[in-house]
């Protein structure tokens, strides 16, 4: 503050009255209608008011800046400013399987939640806080002064007695430390859609950190660790794997059973089929929504919907008699 007014020699009223005057007459808003004059004149007459009044200016030095920000705004008491709670980021591990389908997960994430010792208040139980005399609690204080033409200017500025938190002597709570929050491991239930990876984030509303003084809570959002599978490549919606098959299948034309996310299903061999080639079993592969493929008897059906799920694609790896003779019909 006193590199703000100039007012360098603290203990010097007559010192301190004319670095007043000489800022006063550079800034005041009669004189500059600049907004950053208006700015700066705001600061002098509160250092002023302060500094020529040995019970005010005691107080400064006890306290110091403290809550001083903007000079000639109020700033953030951190005692009533309501504060938004952080967002909070988990990470959930899943099975190739299980990303693919989707599941009912229980989660257990740490979070800041209210504080059960002291309820949000941040205050030791049964103790009472001090609240400053000179804001009254309120962590602020009002400046007047009247313009040279009879107008009057009036700021709402931070407290210097207690650096606007508005209370001077507090017991704070041992649990959270006067935060009002404490960590606290969360339990819950998600549902995890089908169709998850590693590029995917959930986000649940209002599951993050409490917020402070009333704030509203932070958001929660989960990313995911997708394990591989030792049969099974991805790529968006769509399955990849390889499939044997016999050459008598691909010479005349057959069909194989083929695990697939949902089950068996049967694999259509055309007849002319070669070594290398894919072969796609549509409707088999990764759905937003999971649903759609039924089990009957261990055997895959493909339903209805199957044209908002992926595919499933299979590379044939031919299976070659050992022996000649293998070759006759």
């Amino acid at each position: 503050m006193y590199s703000q007014s100039e007012l360098f020699f603290r203990d010097f009223r007559a010192q301190i009255s004319a670095s007043y005057r000489r800022l006063a007459r550079k800034y005041h808003p009669d004189v500059n209608a600049s907004e950053e004059a208006s700015t700066q004149y705001g600061a002098i007459r509160i250092a002023y008011d302060i500094l020529s009044n040995d019970l005010r200016r005691k107080q400064y030095d006890e306290n110091g800046r403290g809550g001083w920000t903007d000079m000639g705004r109020r700033p953030k008491s951190e005692a009533s400013e309501a504060v938004e709670g952080a967002d909070v980021l988990t990470v959930v591990t899943l099975s190739f399987l299980e990303a693919a389908l989707g599941k009912k997960h229980s989660l257990q994430v740490s979070a800041k939640r209210p504080c059960p010792d002291c309820v949000g208040s941040g205050s030791r139980p049964g103790s009472r806080p001090v609240f400053c005399e000179l804001c009254r609690g309120s962590g602020a204080v009002s400046a007047h002064h009247a313009g040279f033409s009879g107008s009057g200017m009036r700021w709402d500025v931070p407290c210097p007695a207690c650096g606007a938190r508005g209370v001077v002597k507090q017991e704070w709570c041992t649990r959270c430390g006067g935060d009002g929050r404490a960590a606290t491991t969360v339990t819950m239930s998600v549902a995890i859609p089908a169709g998850v990876d590693a590029e995917s984030v959930l986000k649940l509303k209002g599951q993050g950190d409490a917020g402070r003084s009333g704030g509203p809570p932070g958001d929660l959002y989960i990313t995911f660790a997708v394990k591989a599978s030792a049969g099974m490549r991805r790529r968006g919606m769509d399955l990849y794997s390889e499939v044997v098959v016999r050459y008598t299948d691909a010479i005349l034309g057959g069909v194989t059973e083929v695990p697939t996310i949902h089950g068996q299903a049967t694999l259509q061999i055309p007849a002319g089929t070669q070594n290398g080639q894919m072969l796609a079993l549509r409707g088999a592969g990764i759905s937003p929504e999971a649903a759609g493929l039924a089990a009957t008897e261990g055997v895959l059906q493909i339903g209805a919907g199957e044209s908002q799920r992926g595919a499933h694609f299979f590379t044939v790896i031919l299976l070659l008699p050992t022996q000649a003779s293998h070759f006759l019909i």
